[in-house]
């Protein structure tokens, strides 16, 4: 279930990625970053991607793996610094 929902949320994450690369390239990046961007389905949609991967990381026992459960933790810090 977790590997069907992550991959799920990869493809929407990368449609709308792509889509907003086309719409700054036609719009300018003002309005890429207000229509999409900025949208709050696009910020729930990272909020839903480090959500799914903190229940991967915790069912696959990684946090018991120091160096890799670091690793992936650093990305969780990076999205919500982002």
């Amino acid at each position: 279930m977790i590997k069907k929902t992550t991959c799920f949320i990869y493809v929407a994450l990368l449609v709308a990625m792509a889509t907003a690369t086309m719409v700054e390239n036609s719009h300018g990046t003002n309005y890429a970053h207000t229509a999409i961007y900025g949208s709050w389905w696009f910020i729930g949609l990272w909020v839903a991607i480090t959500l799914v991967s903190i229940a991967s990381l915790v069912s696959h026992n990684v946090y018991r793996k120091l160096s890799v459960a670091l690793l992936h933790l650093s990305l969780v810090v990076i999205l919500i610094g982002a």
